[in-house]
């Protein structure tokens, strides 16, 4: 248990250095706070209602303090903003002072002798004050301390452990919750009541999530429903345990050995799946290895597979997994699915994934069906040869796989509406890491290195995997990418994924400005890059010119039917955009795509929404979309519909449907 010691208030106070005198006006923004250990961080910046108070190159200087139960106070930290551009929104007027630092305070605050268990909240006071004198005279936000877990790091030895959860105290202000716990590595959301449960302000990570969790530092990122974020270190060992009655047990040994004699016979099994997972197959294939090519042959003829088949109740399949693997360095593997394999798969399965050392990968129910009355051959292999001296000099000694699929006498190049997925073995560096979201795929075209925004590094796989309806050479690069403002933003992560694979790129002088809202323009523009989105553009709004840096991408948007505008053939580029229009353009752009499954009569799901009265009747049908489809959950019963959309919030939105909808 935390010991009751005293309760802190954080007072922000505004100095203007450019003034004699401070404006009562200007505040702070909602901070965003971040905990590491014992260590507390603020990120803000500053707003008013009035324009002209502050002008770019003014210093504005933030002091935070805490104030004790008694009234004392004590000076945490201060940091300076240099304003560097001014923002004003034209729907509810606020004006938004960018600064140059993002990163106001960071100050070590000893949680364990000043946390109060039993405090509904923590106050921060945003005043214009040049002293704290008199805070009852102060105007003041009410901002709530990030989750505090205790302790931090944390410690579990997963023998030790035996059936128990790891249990961690945790405090909350009143009215505040975790929204969402991300697993850093991989970025992948931990599942509420089955991956952590919350109850009497402890965090319980259960039992099965901890016992696969690797051992060694595990990092996870707890967001509360403020934004603010809590960096939990969790620290796992696992210590030897001598069953009490055995000894000496001999794991069961693989009997006969591999031959790697050219023309010799290996034996390749179909993935391993237990007896109740009916979505997987297993078998066995015969792989002839010619070890003075480097080069390993299989072939998958329609016997084997028509037996699999039968005696593991395909009806119920949906995956067919070929785990290909050969003894020795092969750097080529061949796979013939003869024409009668192929009718038989493609009528009976969703997908045919091939695993082979060098690249795995998956053949959709489209493209299965697209080539199933031709003799198809499919070959994978390490490229170190025919590479342009450019192209060596960017990807270093990132792996090259050359990937090929001939159908009768045609070589696969475009597949059109059908995509394969690949899946590149990878073991990044100690900095890639860190950094896992700056990987992204490229495709290799002569001396051109392609972008593949559809990619992304697996730590849990140890695959490096990419999605494309293109087949040619592929490799991955890490792009170092961030932005001087978006540094601390809680968003970080999501805009610098994005980043890295050109869907964002700022606003110039390696500017984000997170905090502002984003324009329509600049929101349809991410949508088009994001999605890889084409058209011809021969008409556009009036109020979109071609001298616009968006009119290609609005106009793509338009004659795709993504954007209707608002009347008269305007668009309002330069207008914030509203969440309900947002969630209008994803529901279009989905749709369109072939990512929606279109629900009947959706519009009943949206009565338990207790703001759902504001939705627009044009949003309606396109909202209900989303919900029924579970990719917009809202939040506390609301979905907030007429709220501006922020920049950042428009980047964790994009990175959402990648993860959940274009990466699966």
């Amino acid at each position: 248990m935390v010991k009751r010691l005293w309760i802190l208030s954080l007072i922000v106070i505004l100095l203007l250095s450019s003034f004699s005198v401070a404006f009562a006006d200007i505040r702070v923004e909602t901070p965003y706070m971040e905990y590491q250990g014992d260590t507390l961080k603020f990120y803000s910046t500053v707003e008013s209602d009035i324009y002209g108070e502050l002008s770019i190159g003014d210093e504005v200087l933030v002091a935070v303090y805490a104030i004790k139960e008694d009234g004392n106070s004590i000076l945490l930290g201060q940091g300076k903003i240099v304003i560097l551009d001014v923002y004003q929104d034209q729907t509810d007027g606020k004006v938004y002072y960018n600064g140059s630092n993002y990163n106001l305070i960071e100050t070590s605050i000893p949680v364990l002798s000043a946390l109060l268990t039993n405090s509904s909240k923590i106050k921060f006071y945003a005043a214009s004050l040049n002293k704290i004198s008199n805070t009852s005279n102060s105007s003041y936000s009410i901002f709530a301390l990030p989750p505090i877990i205790l302790p931090n790091p944390a410690s579990v030895d997963k023998t030790t452990l035996g059936n128990s959860d790891l249990e961690l105290s945790m405090y909350l202000p009143a009215s505040v919750q975790i929204s969402k716990i991300i697993k850093s590595a991989t970025q992948t959301e931990l599942r509420k009541d089955i991956d952590y449960v919350i109850s009497n302000s402890k965090l319980y990570f259960k039992n099965a999530y901890v016992k696969n969790l690797s051992l060694g530092q595990n990092t996870f990122e707890i967001y509360d429903t403020l934004g603010n974020i809590t960096i939990l270190k969790v620290n796992v060992t696992e210590s030897a345990q001598v069953p009490s009655n055995q000894q000496g047990s001999t794991p069961s040994q693989s009997s006969g050995s591999a031959a790697t004699n050219a023309g010799s016979n290996q034996q390749g099994t179909f993935q391993q799946s237990s007896a109740e997972d009916k979505s997987k197959l297993e078998s066995t294939i015969q792989i002839s290895v010619d070890k003075n090519l480097n080069t390993a042959n299989a072939v998958i003829d329609k016997d084997t597979i028509s037996k699999l088949l039968l005696s593991q109740k395909v009806e119920e399949t949906k995956k067919l997994i070929l785990n290909v693997k050969a003894e020795g360095n092969i750097s080529t593997y061949n796979m013939n699915l003869p024409k009668d394999t192929l009718q038989v798969l493609s009528d009976k399965v969703e997908s045919l994934k091939i695993t082979t050392p060098v690249c795995s990968l998956e053949l959709n129910k489209m493209l299965l069906q697209d080539i199933k009355d031709k003799e198809v051959s499919v070959k994978v292999s390490n490229k170190t040869e025919n590479i342009a001296e450019s192209v060596k000099q960017i990807l270093g000694q990132k792996p090259i796989v050359s990937v090929q699929i001939t159908a009768g006498d045609a070589k696969l190049e475009s597949l059109g509406k059908s995509a394969v997925k690949l899946e590149i073995p990878y073991k990044p560096s100690a900095i890639e890491k860190e950094n896992t979201h700056k990987l992204v795929g490229v495709r290799i075209d002569g001396d051109n290195i392609v972008t593949l925004k559809q990619s992304f590094y697996s730590a849990q796989d140890g695959h490096f995997v990419i999605f494309t309806d293109h087949l040619s050479d592929f490799s991955l690069l890490y792009r170092d990418v961030s932005f001087d403002d978006a540094f601390y933003s809680y968003a970080k992560k999501q805009i610098e994924f994005l980043a890295a694979r050109d869907v964002i790129k700022g606003v110039g002088k390696n500017k984000f400005m997170p905090k502002n809202n984003i324009t329509r323009a600049d929101f349809v523009t991410l949508i088009v890059r994001a999605f890889g989105l084409d058209a011809r553009v021969d008409s556009n709004f009036d109020d979109v010119l071609p001298s616009d840096y968006y009119y290609q991408t609005v106009g793509i948007a338009k004659k795709l039917g993504i954007v209707n505008g608002v009347g008269k053939n305007k668009f309002e580029p330069k207008k914030a955009i509203s969440r309900e229009d947002v969630m209008c353009i994803m529901e279009r752009t989905l749709k369109l795509l072939g990512l929606l499954e279109v629900q009947e009569e959706p519009t009943k799901v949206l009565d338990q929404y207790s703001d759902s009265n504001q939705i627009s009747d044009y949003a309606k049908d396109a909202i209900a979309q989303l919900v029924k489809n579970q990719i917009v959950k809202g939040y506390n019963n609301m979905l907030n519909p007429k709220r501006n959309l922020t920049r950042e919030e428009a980047a964790v939105l994009l990175y959402n449907i990648y993860q959940n909808v274009l990466l699966r």
